[in-house]
């Protein structure tokens, strides 16, 4: 199983129901990151003359609590901690392929991503990754949380 992490904030925060659905479960659970490279936003040419501004995008951009509020509310939903894995990968273009990409190379038979998405009215709109994600996955289920 592949849960794809993303930083808090979302309302209601997808971490809160976790332990609800994943309790008990005897599954192996990857708890995924995948961070977008910086030059997406900002042009290489121009990126190249600030370091500051990689530097804060380092810094600011960190995953680490996320993830371990998620390991935590796993762990406390009695998941055995030798089922859950914690994988980062930085500096990507294509967050999308990186995770179906590691759920298949982890034989995993469900995705658990976030919607990720709102229109300017606030309702339910599918984020462009997850859109990605649902229509690249073969051979297993997707839930949008």
């Amino acid at each position: 199983m592949l849960i794809l992490q993303k930083k808090g904030g979302c309302n209601p925060d997808p971490h809160q129901g976790l332990g609800f659905i994943l309790g008990g479960t005897d599954k192996k659970i990857i708890l995924f990151h995948s961070k977008y490279e910086l030059s997406k936003f900002i042009p290489k040419n121009i990126l190249g003359s600030l370091p500051s501004v990689k530097a804060l995008w380092s810094k600011k951009l960190k995953i680490e609590p996320y993830i371990e509020k998620a390991r935590t509310i796993l762990l406390n939903a009695e998941i055995p901690e030798k089922n859950i894995s914690i994988k980062v990968i930085e500096g990507t273009d294509k967050p999308d392929k990186d995770i179906l990409k590691e759920a298949a190379a982890s034989s995993c038979g469900t995705i658990i991503v976030g919607h990720q998405g709102f229109s300017s009215d606030q309702t339910f709109v599918m984020g462009g990754n997850t859109r990605k994600i649902l229509e690249g996955a073969s051979d297993m289920a997707v839930w949008i949380v």
